[in-house]
């Protein structure tokens, strides 16, 4: 009974690695045959965005979002405004 539950949970992990693999090739377009993974580096971008999110707003609690104020000498300066519209903040 252990060598089956140990052969079934090996076969399990080869099909979820197959899988993935699966899933990451077809996300990637194959028409330029072998000089696909410049092609996928390029195209796959996230949908939204990524990272944390802002902290909450120290006035009414609610969610913040970041914005770019301006540019300074490292690059663009951000801050996080409270995203509810009768806070003021």
């Amino acid at each position: 009974m252990k060598r089956t539950r140990k052969w079934l949970a090996l076969l399990l992990a080869m099909v979820m690695v197959f899988s993935l693999l699966a899933v990451t090739a077809a996300a990637c377009d194959l028409e330029d045959g072998h000089v696909h993974t410049e092609a996928c580096e390029e195209g796959i971008m996230p949908h939204g965005p990524v990272g944390p999110p802002g902290p909450p707003c120290p006035i009414c609690g609610s969610t913040t979002k970041r914005v770019q104020i301006g540019v300074g000498p490292e690059g663009p300066v951000y801050d996080y405004v409270c995203t509810y519209a009768q806070c003021g903040q």
